[in-house]
């Protein structure tokens, strides 16, 4: 005679398990949430950075007149702040 296992788990023990579950599935939106609003601040802030590297370059450039009498420095005002956006998109 072939016996068969008994895999029917008790109510207390499918309870617990379903606790189980979902303490994890609140975990994981929790830290969901987290990862988006980190996103969203690092995607505000990369783009920021990209169009005051515009601005720094592109205004000097559009009205002729330069802040430092440099554009030396200017260049590498806007080189910096693309480096950061840069940096910033790449976390």
């Amino acid at each position: 005679m072939v016996t068969v296992p008994d895999y029917a788990a008790s109510e207390a023990q499918r309870e617990a398990l379903r606790g189980q579950i979902d303490e994890s599935f609140r975990k994981a939106s929790a830290h969901q949430r987290r990862l988006k609003s980190t996103q969203h601040r690092y995607n505000l802030a990369r783009t920021t950075l990209s169009s005051m590297t515009g601005l720094t370059a592109g205004v000097p450039a559009a009205s002729g007149v330069l802040p430092s009498g440099n554009w030396r420095l200017v260049c590498a005002v806007a080189a910096v702040t693309a480096f950061v956006a840069a940096i910033v998109g790449v976390v």
